[in-house]
């Protein structure tokens, strides 16, 4: 049995969010996100919205009306007993817990929510067993990493651990990583994990000016950490190949700016390796505030 780390109580650590919106659909995927997602409100000091997305029924008799009503009621039910689960657990006993049980397509209807709370964390479960649809739209948890305007950490069906002993942030030198870098650091310290930040060297990159750019930051951030440089042919077989060894790891990864349509035509890496891979991942917009006074 792995040994969960002692979380460091401190109000919020990752400055990223106050709340933790915990996405279930009551599958495999519900679980791990369940155990996550409380357990980073826990260390963040964060209240806890447990969110599930009814989808109207495909019926256009009359039974259409009773059968949304049917399956709110049972969902209803089913996210009291989880919240009754929780909040009888001794780590979360002190942790607010809100119900929200919304109707409509489920991205655009999570996307709504936390756009309406910039200061919150999505947490949401993917099934690495299911190949899953590779066409225009994705699937779900795809087009929530990709277009989340607040932070998003997926996490697979198949996550046992309830603690990371590793938090790896995989840096591009882009501006905002100066802070977005000690905001990681401290959120890995307070789960209790070794925390390393790392780039990934593409044989078209200048190996010059990654120096250059790993110096710069470096000293920015007064040599408290430091980036490793990884050769690699291309950007997943890098991680997947630096990660091998590394059980219960998150990864941080942050985006540009794109819209999904965007995406489909620049297809980022961050989003095929959240497609591909199993570990967690954490993922962060660009549009999350960075501060000088961090």
């Amino acid at each position: 049995m792995i040994k969960a780390k002692p979380v460091v109580e401190t109000e919020s650590i990752f400055q990223f969010a106050s709340t933790v919106w915990i996405v279930v659909d009551f599958s495999d995927t519900t679980e791990p996100a369940l155990d996550m997602g409380f357990r980073l409100a826990r260390a963040m000091g964060a209240s806890v919205k447990l969110t599930h997305i009814v989808k109207p029924p495909y019926e256009f008799s009359g039974r259409k009306e009773s059968q949304l009503e049917a399956g709110k009621e049972g969902a209803l039910h089913t996210l009291s007993v989880i919240r009754e689960d929780y909040a009888a657990r001794e780590p979360y006993q002190h942790i607010p817990i809100e119900l929200h049980l919304e109707e409509g397509a489920t991205v655009a209807t999570v996307l709504s929510l936390v756009k309406s709370d910039p200061t919150s964390l999505l947490v949401l479960g993917f099934d690495v067993d299911e190949p899953g649809p590779r066409g225009l739209f994705g699937n779900i948890t795809n087009q929530l990493i990709v277009e989340s305007p607040v932070p998003v950490i997926a996490i697979s069906s198949n996550e046992t651990s309830t603690s990371w002993d590793h938090v790896v942030y995989a840096t591009d030198f882009r501006e905002q990583d100066r802070v977005l870098l000690k905001r990681a650091k401290t959120f890995a310290n307070a789960l209790g994990a070794d925390f390393e930040c790392i780039h990934i060297k593409v044989p078209k990159d200048d190996i010059h000016e990654l120096h250059k750019s790993r110096m710069t930051l470096e000293s920015e951030l007064n040599y408290e950490i430091s980036v490793q440089l990884i050769s690699s042919k291309d950007f997943l077989d890098g991680v997947e190949g630096y990660l091998v060894g590394k059980p219960n790891t998150l990864l941080i990864l942050s985006r540009n700016r794109l819209s999904f349509f965007e995406w489909l035509l620049a297809k980022p890496v961050a989003a095929e390796f959240a497609r591909v891979q199993k570990i967690p991942l954490m993922m962060i917009p660009s549009s999350v505030q960075t501060t000088e006074a961090e």
